[in-house]
C-alpha cells in the first residue's frame, strides 16, 4: 500500500497517480506470468534429467528453483518495469481498450449479479428472521472490494464522452453498499458476541468500517481522490498490527475473557483461579472451552493461561516418558477435569467418527518377544464376514482372524484360541480421547496368552464411526509381537 501512494504524496496529479498504479498492477500480473512459466519450465527440465538420465534429483532442488524464481527473479522483473519518469505520467492519456471492455462487459455485470443475489438474500433474512452464517461476510467484502476495483479501473475515462454512465453507476454502487455493510456489521457482531474476537473477525470488522468510510467519502466528497483508498488501507494495516488495539492483542484479550466467563458460568473459577470440575457441564460450554483453549494454545501459547492456574504450566507441559505423548490442549483440559470435545462431535451426536493413532515418536518395547509382524485390516465391506492373516514363524504359525459381526480378533495357535474385543478397546481409547487423536503406547497395547504363546498387539492406527452408540470399526493397523513359550523360532 505504501508503494502505491508514497511517490505522489503531496502531489496533486490524479492522472499520473492512476497511470503509475496501472503500471504497478500490470507489472504484477506479467511478473506472476513470467515467473510461473519459468519456474514450471525449469522444474520440468529437472524432472526430465532425473527420468531420462537416471540422475537422482532431490526434491529440495525443485523447492530452490521455485524460491529463486519467486524471491529473486520475480522481484527483479517487477522492479525493472516500475515507471521512473513520474512527472511524465500526468501527461499520459492512453487507456487500454481491452481494460475498458473487460471492466464494462465482464467485471461490472458480474458485480451487479452478485449485488442482486446479496440483496435477495438480505430480503430472505428479513422475511425469515434467520441471520446469516459467517461465510456471507466474506461474500459481501469480496463484492465490495471487486466493485471498488472495477470503478478504479475505469476512473480515468469517467468524464469522456459516452461514459457518463460511469458516474451514475459509481454513485449507485456506493449507495448500494450501505445496506450490505449493515448486513456485514450485523453478521460479524453476532459472531463476536457469541464467540469473541479472533484475528479473522477483527479484520472483517475493520474492513466493514473501511467500506463504510470509503462509501461515505466518495458520496459526499467533491474531490473524490483515489489516493484515499491505498492511503487509508495503509493506515489501517499499520494500526492493526501494532499497539493494544492490534488484532493480536484484542483477539487474545477477548478469548481469555471468554475462557474466564465460561469457567465462571460453570463453577470452575474460584477467586480468579481455575478449579477441577466435579460434575459434568453442558456440552455446548464444554466445546467452547475446548475451542478457546485450542485457539489460545495455537496462536498465543499456553503461558497466557498461567494466571488462572496455581501449577506451573511449564512443568505440566513437559514431555512425559518416552511414547506417552499428550498434546497441550489435552493437558489443559485435564487440568480442569473436562473431556475433549469439538463442534463436529457436538453437532453429530447420533453419528460420530473416531480415530486413534500411536504417537509418531513412540518407542515400542520389544523385549521378551521372539518375532514381529505388521498387520492391516480393512473392514469397509460389511459383506465380508471375516479377514484372515496367517503368519509363519519358522516351524510355528499364528493365525489372526478379524470377525466383522462381533468386531473381535481371534488369535489361534495350534488348537488353542483367544478372543480380543476391539469394541472394548475403542471404548477405552475414547474414554481417554485426546485433541489430536494420538495416544501413548500403553493405551494402544493389547495382550493375550495361550498355553504355548504370548501375543502383544500394538495398535498403530484405528478408525471407524459410532451410529447411535453402535461402533463400526473401518480400518486398523497393528504390530503383532509373538513369544513362543515351548518352541523357538528357527
Amino acid at each position: 500500500m505504501l508503494v502505491a501512494f508514497l511517490p505522489f504524496a503531496g502531489i496533486n496529479e490524479p492522472e499520473g497517480f492512476w497511470q503509475y498504479n496501472k503500471s504497478l498492477f500490470l507489472r504484477i500480473l506479467t511478473s506472476v506470468l513470467y515467473t510461473g512459466v519459468l519456474a514450471i519450465g525449469l522444474c520440468i527440465a529437472l524432472l526430465a534429467v532425473d527420468q531420462l538420465f537416471e540422475i537422482e534429483v532431490k526434491g529440495e532442488y525443485y523447492a530452490k528453483i521455485i524460491f529463486t524464481m519467486m524471491g529473486i527473479f520475480n522481484t527483479w522483473f517487477f522492479l525493472s518495469g516500475v515507471p521512473k519518469q513520474l512527472e511524465q505520467l500526468q501527461m499520459e492519456t492512453t487507456y487500454p481498450k481491452g481494460l475498458k471492455v473487460f471492466t464494462q462487459f465482464v467485471l461490472l455485470p458480474l458485480i451487479t449479479l452478485y449485488m442482486v443475489i446479496l440483496y435477495v438474500y438480505m430480503g430472505k433474512i428479513m422475511i425469515t428472521g434467520v441471520w446469516p452464517e459467517g461465510w456471507v461476510s466474506w461474500l459481501v467484502m469480496c463484492f465490495a472490494v471487486a466493485g471498488i476495483l472495477a470503478l478504479l479501473l475505469i476512473w480515468p475515462i469517467r468524464n469522456d464522452e459516452g461514459n457518463k454512465w460511469i458516474g451514475f453507476y459509481s454513485k449507485s454502487f456506493y449507495f448500494a453498499i450501505f445496506p450490505l455493510v449493515i448486513l456485514l456489521f450485523a453478521s460479524i457482531r453476532l459472531r463476536i458476541n457469541e464467540y469473541g474476537f479472533t484475528e479473522p473477525r477483527y479484520y472483517v470488522l475493520l474492513l466493514a468500517c473501511w467500506l463504510a468510510g470509503i462509501a461515505t467519502y466518495f458520496l459526499i466528497s467533491k474531490s473524490k481522490s483515489v489516493k484515499v483508498i491505498p492511503f487509508s488501507l495503509f493506515v489501517l494495516a499499520i494500526l492493526s498490527v501494532h499497539g493494544p488495539w492490534s488484532a493480536f492483542s484484542i483477539s487474545k484479550k477477548s478469548q481469555l475473557n471468554r475462557f474466564e466467563t465460561l469457567l465462571d458460568k460453570n463453577g470452575l473459577l474460584e477467586n480468579g483461579m481455575a478449579v477441577k470440575a466435579t460434575d459434568t457441564i453442558p456440552k455446548t460450554d464444554n466445546v467452547q472451552i475446548c475451542e478457546t483453549i485450542d485457539y489460545i494454545n495455537e496462536y498465543h501459547g499456553y503461558k497466557e493461561f498461567q494466571p488462572y492456574f496455581v501449577q506451573s504450566l511449564d512443568s505440566v507441559m513437559k514431555p512425559d516418558t518416552v511414547g506417552a505423548f499428550v498434546s497441550e490442549d489435552d493437558r489443559m483440559i485435564k487440568l480442569i477435569g473436562l473431556e475433549w470435545m469439538n463442534t463436529y462431535m457436538l453437532n453429530n451426536d447420533s453419528e460420530k467418527y473416531f480415530y486413534g493413532n500411536l504417537h509418531d515418536n513412540a518407542v515400542i518395547p520389544v523385549a521378551g518377544y521372539d518375532a514381529f509382524r505388521n498387520v492391516d485390516f480393512y473392514i469397509y465391506d460389511t459383506d465380508v464376514k471375516e479377514q484372515v492373516r496367517d503368519f509363519s514363524f519358522g516351524e510355528d504359525s499364528v493365525k489372526l482372524v478379524y470377525i466383522t459381526k462381533s468386531q473381535q480378533i481371534t488369535i489361534t495357535h495350534l488348537n488353542d484360541s483367544v478372543y480380543i474385543s476391539m469394541v472394548d478397546f475403542v471404548n477405552r481409547m475414547e474414554s481417554k480421547r485426546s485433541a489430536n487423536s494420538t495416544y501413548p503406547v500403553t493405551d494402544m497395547t493389547l495382550k493375550a496368552s495361550l498355553p504355548d504363546v504370548r501375543i502383544k498387539l500394538v495398535v498403530k492406527s484405528i478408525s471407524g464411526k459410532q451410529i447411535k452408540r453402535q461402533l463400526k470399526i473401518n480400518a486398523m493397523n497393528a504390530d503383532v509381537f509373538v513369544k513362543f513359550e515351548k518352541t523357538s523360532v528357527q
